[in-house]
């Protein structure tokens, strides 16, 4: 089975949104999965730093 990684991503993005919609300022979800997938690049990146890179690239209404 073959998947759309890009498609998963644009998904996951919706998911991550509605997450975290009281902390984040307001982007579109095309914008944020354009983040979601550079954050990953080339893919499969350790969890902890995917992570530090989304808090330093998202913009959070608060500081961390």
């Amino acid at each position: 089975m073959l998947i759309d990684r890009t498609h998963s991503i644009a998904h996951y993005a919706e998911r991550f949104q509605h997450d975290f919609i009281d902390r984040l300022a307001p982007l579109p979800t095309s914008a944020l999965a354009a983040v979601l997938l550079a954050a990953e690049a080339p893919g499969y990146r350790p969890r902890a730093e995917l992570c530090g890179e989304l808090v330093r690239t998202l913009p959070w209404q608060t500081p961390q």
